[in-house]
């Protein structure tokens, strides 16, 4: 099972929003005949590219499938897992986790069992479902996963609040971090005034990996043209009350639900576009909005130790969150938070 948590990882972001999928399949002598993971969204399932890679397909006869999700059921891009897995004459799958999705969510492990296969379920099932956070807030609250991050001074500085002035608060360290973390995410968002204040190119310029749609969110369209966010690089998505077009690679979107409504407009990222996570990067309005609604799965504050001048002060992170973990990264030092929905 740890070597399908190690193979289900090589899918990276590549799979989303999508879920992260390993397989090993094992002879009944023990020795491992076949391995696949889920390589990118609307590819091969893992089972199927598991069930490829063994070159003497009479070893699945009796053969032991690990998987570290349930096997689909239903026809979506892809036909069932299970129809194959049955079809090859495995006998016995062991399961690392549920699947969510209200299409499956057992009905796979179901199919299997009145088929003759023995069915196990991974009596730890944590880190298989951490494996796939996102797709489980997905299915399970119909919206993005979302991670809030900002980063302050010592003196709790966070903007300077003029334009054209951006202040650089966190290290180079962190920085190559934080671009890291854009690439594991599908979409950033900054409100209008970050747009407007700092002009950020919100990519992944200091981390090899693909850079996140760009969103942000002006009522009457407003957003200079000038602007880096309209560049030609990426999509960009601008949610407003106005109009519903799409410019290139610029697509304006108006919600169903109210702009003031986070857990709405998010949701309908999600049914429209398919966002299954965004990485919340401010300001400090939006941060702030955010907070209050209660509407973010994790917060990162990387926090310097540099003094500095600005306008603009950091949130108060919420008593109710619990710190999970601390890293130092060079000079500045990050605090990890996970919220638990109430």
């Amino acid at each position: 099972m740890e070597r399908c948590l190690e193979l289900a990882r090589r899918g990276g972001s590549r799979v989303l929003p999508n879920p992260l999928v390993g397989v090993v399949l094992v002879g009944e002598n023990g020795e491992i005949i076949g391995e696949g993971w889920y390589k990118e969204y609307g590819g091969s399932h893992a089972e199927v590219v598991a069930i490829e890679n063994v070159k003497n397909k009479k070893l699945l006869k009796n053969a032991t499938l690990y998987v570290s999700l349930e096997p689909c059921n239903h026809y979506g891009k892809t036909p069932p897992c299970t129809d194959l897995i049955i079809k090859s004459g495995i006998k016995k799958v062991v399961v690392g986790c549920l699947d969510p999705n209200p299409l499956v969510a057992g009905a796979g492990i179901k199919k299997l069992k009145d088929n003759g296969i023995e069915i196990v379920l991974n009596h730890n099932t944590t880190q298989f479902q951490l494996l796939n956070k996102f797709f489980f807030v997905n299915q399970l609250e119909n919206r993005p996963y979302i991670l809030l991050k900002w980063a302050e001074s010592k003196n709790g500085v966070i903007g300077s609040g003029e334009v054209g002035n951006p202040l650089l608060i966190s290290g180079d360290w962190a920085k190559c971090y934080v671009h890291k973390l854009r690439s594991e995410y599908q979409a950033i968002f900054v409100g209008y005034n970050t747009v407007i204040q700092d002009n950020p190119k919100l990519n992944t310029r200091f981390f090899y990996g693909d850079s996140p749609i760009r969103i942000t969110m002006g009522r009457g369209c407003e957003l200079p043209q000038d602007s880096l966010f309209f560049r030609d690089e990426g999509r960009a998505i601008i949610l407003n009350d106005v109009k519903n077009e799409r410019v290139r690679n610029i697509e304006w979107f108006c919600p169903n639900s109210s702009l003031e409504n986070i857990k709405g407009w998010s949701s309908d990222l999600y049914q429209k576009f398919d966002i299954g996570s965004i990485l919340v990067e401010g300001g400090a309005n939006v941060l702030q909005k955010f907070l209050d609604e209660y509407i973010f799965d994790e917060l990162m504050v990387i926090r310097s130790s540099n003094v500095l001048a600005g306008k603009v002060l950091a949130q108060k992170v919420p008593d109710s969150i619990q710190l999970e973990s601390i890293e130092e990264l060079g000079k500045d030092v990050v605090y990890f938070y996970k919220n638990k929905p109430k």
